[in-house]
């Protein structure tokens, strides 16, 4: 059976760094990816998707 988990809240809540951080225990048995802000000039350039299984910690940058 297919489970979902939604969390909501307003930006820059560290949500994404939540999910990271409870999946840590579990990045050899789970699935998916992060999407983490690129910027440039100080505005959002574009998207960049981060595999689970890289372990590769998610790093956001504040605007401006």
């Amino acid at each position: 059976m297919t489970k979902h988990l939604f969390i909501t809240g307003k930006r820059l809540n560290r949500k994404s760094s939540l999910i990271q951080k409870c999946l840590r225990p579990y990045l050899g048995v789970t699935g998916g990816f992060f999407i983490q802000r690129v910027f440039s000039n100080g505005e959002y350039a574009a998207f960049r998707m981060i595999p689970l299984h890289t372990g590769e910690p998610y790093r956001q940058k504040a605007a401006g």
